[in-house]
């Protein structure tokens, strides 16, 4: 059995993107970097790619080879999720499992130690097997090399998964090598386009006619550092390295949770408030032992009914005063609205560093406490919901009600005012919650009322398959003086020819 098991989980931002919308599995679909014309195409599908759609080009320059494109980003958050669930499906079958993360390996290779399961499988064909079948079950797909080295294993398994021209639909995805010898000669036969390079270097590599990693290889790495900068010396020099130490992994975190089934379904919140103290209890014990402090506590509801409730509750910074995180507690508690009594209880902790304490030595006396002020909003996004404190956050987007996003404010900082030599003050636009449609204003020349405008806004055109959904906006804005010397915002939408109101200036 070789020693080391490489599972390559190709584009797996796509894939991650089509567990989310499966029924664009069929059409073509890609990832970009940013939902807008000038983002970047990141990875693309077979339909996409059959359409000419290639990563590099710009997403406005897709939707003209493609029309129907669909296309979405995937967050970083989401692409760790999605990594941690695989890492999760691997350790099932071993128990030393490597992320190659956002190194020269690339987010969706993973690496297994495989030479222990001898016992397991009967033979390495039916562990490659076993892998696939175990992701399979988890809407993944993957390519799964049994080797020897990480970079040899890595290389072949992406091309592997790599889209061939004329290739069977049904082809296998799975080689195992024989040897670390036959291993070295079939890694450095890769060609280029397998490596994570940018395509600008991929190109300029092959204008000097190198193809395969093996023409890499006879290339310095200082001379890379100097004409391609560091991703492509990292890159040979990894290519170059001496074998590397076996796969080591890491044994999975045990949670810190404490659990309780109760007598009877309970509904009442005093009688809940005793049960989830104990927990919480048992859990800063464990955390006192570990030196580490409460970042948040996810209180998990097991109802009579069979449903389940989740209840996440953040402290104003991490702690492990008992006290406190009960008071939180009690006030989350009685706003529950349950659909049957709790069966069982269950605290999961999650845990940080403990705050550093020496940086409240010379602290001067603020003129506003913020540590204060966290706590007080950390006691009412405990009563009415983490989402209940949030502040604006500016967005690059066309529509003025899509230029900023509500985000969860974590913890208060400082304001920092800007500069108060103003000869007048400045104008603010008030922005109805949602517009209001007006009848047809007098607009133009004449004795009407006195307009600013029209200022155009055009945006949405490039989600063309999803135009008919209402996704596309032609508007043109007004500024109109009212009888009271009221600035009002108004728009025309010329797709719908009405007219709206989207708020007034101050």
């Amino acid at each position: 059995m070789p020693p080391t098991a490489c599972v390559d989980v190709a584009a797996l931002a796509l894939q991650l993107l089509l567990r989310r919308r499966p029924d664009w599995q069929r059409r073509p679909a890609a990832v970009v970097s940013e939902d807008t014309p000038r983002g970047a195409v990141v990875t693309v599908n077979r339909p996409a790619r059959a359409a000419g759609v290639r990563a590099g080009m710009r997403y406005a320059a897709a939707l003209s080879l493609a029309p129907r494109l669909q296309a979405a980003t995937v967050s970083a958050e989401e692409t760790a999720a999605g990594a941690r669930l695989i890492r999760e499906r691997l350790l099932s079958i071993s128990p030393r499992v490597e992320w190659g993360g956002s190194g020269w390996a690339g987010q969706g290779v993973f690496w297994m130690e495989a030479g222990g399961l001898r016992r397991h499988y009967p033979s390495p064909e039916a562990l490659a097997r076993a892998i696939q079948r175990c992701l399979r079950a988890a809407r993944f797909f993957a390519a799964v090399v049994l080797g020897h080295t990480r970079l040899g294993t890595s290389l072949l398994a992406r091309e592997l998964a790599a889209p061939q021209a004329g290739a069977p639909r049904r082809r296998r995805y799975w080689l195992v090598m024989p040897s670390a010898a036959d291993e070295l000669a079939a890694a450095r036969q890769v060609p280029l386009a397998r490596l994570p390079l940018e395509p600008e270097a991929l190109d300029l590599l092959e204008k000097l006619a190198l193809s395969t990693v093996d023409d890499l290889l006879r290339i310095s790495c200082a001379e890379l550092l100097h004409r391609f900068g560091p991703h492509v010396a990292e890159l040979r020099r990894a290519a170059g390295a001496a074998p590397e130490l076996p796969v080591q992994g890491s044994a999975p975190a045990v949670p810190l949770l404490q659990r309780k089934r109760l007598a009877y379904p309970e509904t009442d919140a005093a009688r809940l408030q005793r049960y989830v103290e104990v927990l919480l209890k048992a859990l800063l014990r464990r955390l006192q032992q570990e030196e580490r402090a409460v970042a948040g506590l996810e209180l998990q509801l097991r109802l009579e009914d069979g449903s389940y409730r989740r209840e996440l509750i953040r402290p104003a910074v991490p702690t492990r005063e008992r006290r406190r995180l009960a008071e939180l507690l009690a006030l989350r508690l009685p706003t529950l609205e349950l659909s049957a009594g709790v069966e069982e209880l269950a605290m999961e902790a999650q845990a940080a560093p403990l705050p550093a304490g020496q940086s409240e030595l010379f602290r001067s006396n603020p003129r506003r406490d913020l540590a204060a002020g966290s706590a007080a909003l950390a006691g009412i996004r405990a009563e009415f919901g983490n989402g209940a404190v949030a502040r604006a956050e500016l967005a690059a987007e066309h529509l003025p009600e899509a230029q900023f996003r509500w985000q969860p404010v974590a913890e208060l900082t400082a304001p920092r005012p800007r500069s108060r030599r103003q000869e007048a003050a400045p104008l603010v636009r008030r922005m109805l919650a949602r517009p209001v449609e007006i009848p047809a204003p007098r607009v133009g020349s004449g004795p009407r009322p006195a307009h600013y405008g029209p200022f155009l806004i055009s945006g949405g055109w490039w989600r063309a398959a999803e135009a008919r959904e209402g996704a596309c906006a032609d508007r043109a804005y007004y500024f109109l003086r009212s009888s009271g010397n009221t600035l009002e915002w108004v728009y025309h939408d010329r797709l719908t020819r009405r007219w709206y109101r989207q708020g007034w200036i101050e």
